[in-house]
């Protein structure tokens, strides 16, 4: 199911990652709105990024045919790219006090790794009990029975 050099996956984790960044961007600046609920728009935020994470470990494994642990190891790198970026876009409109550049800059290593780890079990875990069996999985490239070929 890979595309040539077998890097489709790489390109469907470049958009998830980018698609956490614009959930987090979004959702973010609805919450800082002066008569908004903040609470909820972080929630959306939540409850958006795991069906987007669900449906990505999906694809993975079902249409990708990857095994759980790649299946994981792509969510979660794509979840660590969403939070590189948002850690990057806080070191840039952090200001230029001094003091804090340091952690801010060790925020950017420290807060895709924080969120990789996690993310890597969760995937881990619903790519294994969930589609575990790839015989449960639908067959894509297969032609539905007819009374022909019964």
């Amino acid at each position: 199911m890979d595309t040539v050099n077998g890097r489709q996956w790489l390109w469907i984790l470049l958009g998830v990652g980018l698609g956490y960044f614009v959930i987090a961007l979004a959702t973010s600046s609805l919450a800082r709105a002066p008569s908004s609920h903040a609470l909820a728009w972080r929630l959306a935020a939540w409850v958006t990024s795991f069906v987007v994470f669900t449906l990505h470990t999906r694809y993975e494994r079902i249409r990708l045919r990857s095994s759980a642990a790649k299946a994981a190891r792509h969510a979660a790198a794509a979840a660590g790219l969403g939070a590189f970026l948002v850690a990057m876009v806080a070191l840039l409109r952090g200001g230029a006090t001094p003091e804090h550049q340091g952690a801010r800059a060790l925020a950017l290593v420290v807060f895709p790794l924080a969120t990789m780890l996690p993310a890597f079990l969760v995937a881990l875990s619903l790519a294994a009990a969930v589609w575990s069996d790839r015989r449960m999985a639908p067959k894509l490239t297969s032609v539905p029975p007819t009374a022909k070929n019964r």
